[in-house]
């Protein structure tokens, strides 16, 4: 099942990666750290390959300061994007989310640049720009490209069955404890005090002007090929498909 999930993330990653390239052209480059900031969130598939990452490149020293990091003022966000998307769709009110944190550089940052790039997650990712950014500015992103980046988080989140959603640093803690990998490898759910449960995707939240972009964007991932099969076939492997 984990390795079903992992392949899943991957190709989303690709797909989103060429989407973005071919259509807009970042200019994001190699030594270009101002978005390289702590506020990592996402889900425990993310962290595991993160960890798995570290482990493949001989970089597990990089490790040497979660225990102090996650004890830090960290911005910990206490409902997932599907719960979010849920309450707007129900037209209930959006729960309380946690007050941001002071920015800090990732605590993976080396020399300005990222010694695990290609795991990164999507939270970082789905950070880009078309215009360079400086210390103190902002990154330019189309609107329609923001919506197509909230859509792939709640994708990602549906993919991560029996996970937990959270900041990066916590949810590469849960996983240090050997019951807690076995009961994920083994699909159960885990059950962290402070990290909300993964929740199935209850739809998408995307205004009427941004829908064509959107729907170019899912139509090439749910075609993508994953080995024979097409993503939107695969997806059944790890939930029931909502497309």
């Amino acid at each position: 099942m984990i390795e079903a999930k992992l392949n899943l993330l991957d190709r989303i990653d690709q797909v989103f990666d060429d989407f973005v390239r071919n259509e807009y052209g970042p200019v994001c480059q190699p030594g270009c750290s101002v978005c390289c900031t702590a506020d990592l969130v996402g889900t425990t598939l993310e962290a595991w390959r993160l960890l798995q990452a570290l482990e493949d490149s001989g970089r597990r020293d990089l490790l040497a300061g979660l225990p102090e990091a996650v004890k830090t003022d960290l911005f910990r966000p206490r409902v997932t994007t599907n719960t979010l998307a849920l309450a707007c769709l129900s037209h209930q009110e959006a729960p309380l989310e946690a007050p941001q944190a002071e920015p800090r550089p990732c605590l993976f940052l080396e020399n300005s640049l990222c010694p695990v790039y290609a795991s990164r997650p999507f939270s970082c990712r789905g950070m880009l720009s078309l215009l360079r950014c400086r210390p103190g500015g902002e990154a330019e992103v189309p609107p329609e490209l923001v919506i197509v980046v909230s859509v792939v988080w709640q994708i990602i989140e549906h993919l991560d069955a029996g996970g937990l959603y959270g900041h990066m640093y916590d949810l590469m803690s849960v996983l240090s404890d050997r019951n807690n990998v076995f009961n994920y490898v083994q699909g159960r759910q885990l059950i962290q005090r402070g990290l909300p449960p993964t929740k199935p995707l209850p739809g998408f939240l995307v205004p009427p002007d941004q829908a064509e972009t959107v729907g170019r964007f899912l139509s090439r991932l749910l075609e993508a090929d994953c080995g024979g099969r097409t993503f939107r076939q695969c997806v059944t492997e790890v939930r029931p498909s909502p497309f």
